[in-house]
């Protein structure tokens, strides 16, 4: 017991919260995009207002449940932070996917590391500069 109360004091609490948020944010933008496919928008569109719409709702789940705050001065922050996660996750996508692995299992390999990432990025440079 001891063992598991010294692994769980070594890791960020902020980070299973995260881990969590993740998940209901994932939710909200698929729920986005199925309710524009049901609408009848071309799949590329129904993303892309996915994608908008779930910035702005992770920005202030993730910033208040997370990390304490939705401070609105932050959000480009937390675009660009974003925007260099998706880099970070393309590149290593097109790595895994050149030595001969299939896409969706190169993708899921990347899932662990990208989000490490998005959590270190978030952390120091959108919420932890207050």
């Amino acid at each position: 017991m001891a063992k598991i109360e010294a692994l769980t004091s070594l890791i960020d609490p902020r980070l299973i919260r995260f881990l969590a948020i993740g998940v209901v944010n994932t939710l909200f933008g698929y729920s986005v995009f199925g309710l524009g496919i049901w609408l009848g928008l071309a799949s590329p569109l129904a993303l892309f207002i996915a994608t908008c719409v779930g910035i702005l709702f992770n920005f202030f789940t993730t910033g208040r449940f997370v990390f304490s705050s939705s401070d609105p001065r932050l959000i480009p922050r937390f675009i660009g932070a974003y925007g260099f996660t998706y880099l970070f996750n393309l590149v290593l996508l097109v790595a895994l996917e050149r030595t001969g692995l299939q896409s969706l299992v190169a993708q899921a390999l990347c899932i662990p590391p990208t989000v490490v990432l998005s959590f270190l990025i978030l952390k120091r440079f959108v919420f932890g500069r207050q």
